[in-house]
């Protein structure tokens, strides 16, 4: 008797600013979380993140509003050069209308 191919399992939806990116074994990135470029200083909410086969993963930060009330433009920054400031999670509730940012980096 032959069978068919194993029929695919329903991937569950991930819970919002729960979401969890690996690398290797060190460095893993919440999004919702703030963390800082330790390069630049550059500081805002991992808002995005992009995994290349390379292993040269990108996360998109946004910063907030500037004093001016302006807004200042979200930065792509490589994963290993970030570290994690504070402990709080921003989670946004994209049941109703989802969406995206920013586009993901092109090398």
């Amino acid at each position: 008797m032959v069978k068919g191919p194993p029929k695919p399992r329903p991937t569950p939806a991930p819970r919002p600013g729960r979401k969890k990116i690996k690398k290797g074994r060190k460095q893993m990135i919440t999004l919702g979380r703030t963390y800082k470029d330790k390069i630049t200083g550059f500081k805002g909410v991992a808002t995005g993140f992009a995994a290349y086969i390379s292993g040269c993963n990108q996360v998109l930060l946004a910063p907030p509003a500037g004093q001016d009330g302006g807004i200042i433009e979200s930065q792509w920054y490589d994963e290993q050069r970030l570290i994690q400031v504070g402990k709080k999670i921003i989670t946004l509730d994209n049941t109703k209308t989802p969406g995206f940012d920013k586009a993901a980096p092109k090398r």
